[in-house]
């Protein structure tokens, strides 16, 4: 299962690197973007005027948006001698004055047949992942239509397009699951951790085969399961609140609705951890979740076992430590506190296309990524030579649990 592709819900994505006169104002005070020839087809040869559209600028410190309109003209309409020129003119809105000269920007035409703008930070966590979500290399110097509009979306792309205001759409044999699900929970949502057995059993896959697509697969299952089930609780639970839109009760629907936003959170980082139990014991290796270790650090795994690494007589070497964030960006560095007696750190997640930047800090400050082998063709090539698979960290603590018996 997955979120269908890319051309689900964008008729056409457009990429370039923005140059100074697009974007300054010191430079330009025209307000226009150019090189449209490829959406001549789908906008038509009429000037348009007012296209409902969404702005958006993205750096790591967060995401600025905007709702406005586009205009679509042919700048050459009065010059009979001369062939079209078809620009985009745009408001002076606040996603559009952050970005900079050499930002990625990326021009979609989505299925309602509004554009949507992205403005992406150059060198940015962002940058990387929409890269990876739009399957584009971000080199262009003019607008560039994506090579794939085939591109399945995963878990990870779902959540991003979520982060960017796109609805999206879970898959069809999702309903006979929820039915399954209210079935065994009618009453109230049930812990993470059977949460999490349920989506595996869905997924059906076996971790002692393929440990790297079974994480993955375990991953995106339980995401488009918790949404199932995250809609039908909005129905049920803000239902009667947005029905009385005579007098609604908005302390009311906030509770609910942060109530629903910590689960969300909460299920998504628990999930890998879950997962990953579920694979080591599969694979009988020896572990120990969640354990204090020195001033009450808590790392997500310690291989062979928390006794081990408190014996003060069991090698150092014989210790393995693995931290587990779905997302690493800068929250990786917490791990580097945790476990002393543990020297060279391992770090799993199932972000895409993390920078080279963050790679060579992680590297230099002794500390391994593992990586899903599916998730690892977002990075680079020289990046890929250093990643580890989650095979090759089973075979790890496999191999060291029966050097250190």
């Amino acid at each position: 299962m997955d979120f269908g592709n890319i051309g689900s819900y964008f008729e056409l994505v457009l990429s370039k690197r923005l140059s100074a006169v697009d974007v300054d104002q010191r430079i330009s005070h025209q307000h226009e973007l150019g090189g449209f020839a490829a959406l001549r087809p789908l906008l038509g040869d009429d000037d348009i005027q007012r296209i409902p559209s969404l702005y958006i600028y993205l750096d790591d410190e967060g995401v600025c948006t905007d709702r406005s309109w586009t205009t679509w003209y042919d700048t050459r309409r009065k010059q009979a001698t001369r062939g079209p020129e078809y620009r985009l003119y745009y408001p002076d809105v606040e996603p559009v004055k952050r970005a900079c000269a050499g930002d990625l920007t990326i021009t979609c035409l989505t299925k309602d047949g509004e554009l949507a703008f992205f403005f992406v930070a150059s060198g940015s966590y962002r940058e990387a992942e929409m890269l990876w979500l739009f399957g584009i290399d971000g080199e262009e110097g003019s607008f560039t239509p994506a090579r794939d509009m085939e591109r399945r979306i995963d878990a990870t792309g779902a959540e991003l397009l979520d982060v960017l205001g796109f609805e999206v759409e879970p898959p069809d044999e999702l309903h006979g699951y929820l039915e399954d699900m209210l079935r065994l929970w009618p009453d109230a949502f049930p812990s993470g951790r059977a949460f999490s057995r349920f989506a595996r059993d869905v997924s059906g896959i076996d971790p002692r085969s393929n440990p790297d697509e079974a994480l993955v697969e375990y991953y995106n299952t339980q995401t488009m399961l918790f949404m199932g089930y995250e809609r039908y609780e909005h129905e049920r639970r803000l239902g009667p609140y947005v029905r009385n839109v005579g007098d609604p009760d908005y302390e009311a629907i906030l509770k609910v609705a942060m109530s629903m936003f910590q689960r969300r959170r909460s299920a998504a980082g628990h999930a890998l951890e879950y997962h990953l139990e579920a694979l080591f014991d599969a694979r009988d290796i020896s572990y120990t979740a969640q354990s204090l270790t020195e001033g009450r650090e808590r790392p997500d795994f310690i291989f062979p076992s928390i006794s081990a690494y408190r014996d003060a007589g069991f090698p150092e070497a014989g210790l393995t430590l693995l931290g587990a964030k779905t997302t690493a960006k800068d929250r990786w560095r917490q791990i580097l506190q945790e476990g002393r007696r543990v020297k060279r750190k391992h770090l799993i997640t199932l972000e895409p296309a993390i920078t080279i930047e963050q790679t060579d800090e992680m590297e230099e400050r002794n500390l391994q990524l593992v990586v899903p082998a599916p998730i690892q063709s977002s990075y680079s090539r020289a990046q890929r030579g250093w990643l580890w698979s989650v095979e090759d960290f089973c075979n790890h603590v496999a191999n060291t649990q029966a050097w250190s018996e």
